[in-house]
């Protein structure tokens, strides 16, 4: 390989350094946003719970427990996409790292 060719692929190998590094930003953020997520639906179930048996059956009642399972969804949604972001920047930057330096040898 000529050393325009492997200049190119340091400079493609930074460019995906710079990448990772913004993708582990956004991991952290999805997971901050998930801590929240959850914890609405935390707050929202202890509500619920304090709702007198009689009046679980109401409109008001009805309307916190649809809240709360979309609520669920949207963790489990969130929890999905940080698992395969997380596996994004983890596994699949260093194989394309490794072919890359590979391919400059």
């Amino acid at each position: 390989m000529n050393k325009t060719r492997r200049k190119t692929i340091s400079g493609l190998m930074t460019r995906l350094e710079t990448l990772q590094s913004e993708l582990t930003q956004n991991l952290e953020l999805l997971d901050a946003i998930k801590g929240e997520v959850e914890a609405v639906k935390e707050e929202e179930q202890e509500s619920f719970d304090m709702i007198p048996e009689s009046f679980q059956e109401s409109e008001r009642a009805q309307i916190s427990q649809a809240a709360i399972e979309n609520l669920e969804t949207a963790f489990d949604e969130l929890e999905t996409a940080y698992s395969e972001l997380d596996n994004i920047t983890t596994s699949s930057f260093e194989s394309i790292t490794t072919a890359l330096e590979t391919a400059s040898d």
